[in-house]
C-alpha cells in the first residue's frame, strides 16, 4: 500500500484542531489551515490535548498555514 501524504485541516477551529491534534499525535503529518489569531496562540502556547479517558498530550510542532 503506498504511504499517504500529509492531512491538511482548513477551516481549523475546536474541533479539527482537536481531531488533527489527535492524527498528529499518532504519527501523521497534519497541517491546519485557520484564522490567524488561533495559529499565532497555539504557536506561542502550544497544542495540548485532552479528553475524559487520554490523559494530557502536549504536541511539539504544529503545522499552522
Amino acid at each position: 500500500m503506498p504511504e499517504a501524504g500529509p492531512i491538511w485541516v482548513h477551516g481549523a477551529g475546536s474541533i479539527g484542531v482537536f481531531v488533527g491534534g489527535r492524527l498528529a499525535a499518532a504519527g501523521q503529518t497534519v497541517h491546519f489551515i485557520g484564522r490567524a489569531r488561533l495559529g499565532e496562540a497555539i504557536a506561542s502556547q502550544g497544542l495540548s490535548l485532552s479528553d475524559f479517558e487520554a490523559p494530557m498530550q502536549r504536541l511539539a510542532r504544529v503545522n499552522w498555514h
